[in-house]
């Protein structure tokens, strides 16, 4: 098993029949500008790579639409206007196919994937407790034990401390220990973001952290494999090329594929029948609506608890019209009527 883990985040894009069917669309590729063809092909190119690495997908045609969903939810550092163009892009290569006669099956339009008539994605769910268990009970049935331990600590960081997938996956051992030593100290404990990893390289402090999110980092500090160096990430092994790139293509397919697994009965009985897949978006949800509780319960206004979850996101503290897209409709309606 361990094996065939490895030959599959292994495996080259650039030498694909994906890649190799895409090269020989591109060279009857003649409608519409340079610069559209252009940019066609460089949004192709990105959608085509992350499916290939996350599912082994060896043809255009075999690209559904839970693989589109898959790759929208794991960009999130861009804008839905750059995903709609995107998919415009990628939309071109298939009705090519379709004009060859190929049996296509991606269908969905913008609506159906999430980003239709909005400029942000359309609210979804934190994850509940109980998701986060079922997580972590798959994690524990793993047979790599290793990426078991990965999935484990992967979704404590994001559902504790609202990371995004790639900072998580670029945060370094000495932040964790560093942290760890705070808390140890018996001082007010931070988790400090040096910029790896994050949007637009901005640096950030998460904290002071409660006692739920000292825990767990005393936890994970606990379980550092004693082969790490200080500068290593903990979570991935750099020496590995592209090692990056290969775990948050393992992490976005684990939720694609076990996403509905990983859903407890509400989201399954509320959700559209597409859309009831636990994310690893739904795990900051998860931290930005109990910060946000925390912060109203030391009897701060409504806005600038808000502004401070933002900014623990990484979005900037002024960011409200985010608030839509992390908070439940109890506390979006606290901070429509706060007047501060």
């Amino acid at each position: 098993m361990k094996k065939n883990i490895q030959k599959n985040q292994l495996r080259s894009f650039d030498n694909s029949n994906l890649l190799r069917q895409f090269r020989a669309l591109n060279k009857r590729q003649h409608q519409a500008s340079f610069a559209t063809r252009k940019t066609y092909r460089q949004s192709t190119r990105s959608i085509l790579r992350y499916c290939y690495q996350t599912f082994n997908i060896q043809k255009i045609e075999n690209i559904k639409d839970k693989h589109i969903r898959s790759y929208i939810e794991s960009q999130e550092d861009k804008s839905v206007s750059c995903l709609k163009k995107e998919l415009s892009g990628f939309r071109y290569y298939v009705d090519m196919l379709d004009r060859d006669g190929k049996e296509c099956h991606f269908h969905a339009d913008n609506d159906d994937l999430g980003i239709g008539g909005t400029k942000e994605f359309r609210q979804r769910t934190a994850a509940t407790p109980t998701e986060i268990e079922r997580i972590h009970d798959y994690a524990d049935t793993m047979s790599n034990r290793e990426l078991g331990e990965v999935l484990h600590t992967a979704t404590d960081l994001c559902a504790n401390f609202g990371l995004r997938s790639k900072e998580v996956f670029c945060l370094k051992v000495c932040q964790i220990r560093s942290t760890a030593n705070q808390i140890q100290a018996g001082q007010p404990a931070y988790l400090a973001l040096d910029g790896t990893g994050c949007k637009g390289g901005r640096k950030r402090q998460i904290g002071p952290l409660n006692e739920q999110q000292q825990a767990a980092m005393v936890d994970i500090a606990a379980n550092i494999p004693q082969s790490k160096y200080v500068d290593d990430f903990l979570l991935t092994d750099r020496s590995v090329p592209h090692a990056l790139e290969k775990r948050l293509s393992w992490w976005h397919g684990l939720f694609s594929r076990h996403g509905e697994e990983f859903s407890d009965e509400r989201r399954r009985e509320h959700r559209p029948e597409w859309d009831r897949s636990v994310t690893p978006h739904d795990l900051r949800r998860t931290f930005a609506k109990e910060y946000y509780h925390e912060l109203r319960e030391q009897g701060i206004q409504p806005r600038p608890a808000f502004g401070k979850v933002a900014e623990a996101l990484g979005h900037g503290k002024n960011r409200m019209e985010l608030a839509k897209h992390y908070l439940d409709d109890a506390a979006l309606e606290e901070i429509e009527n706060d007047p501060a």
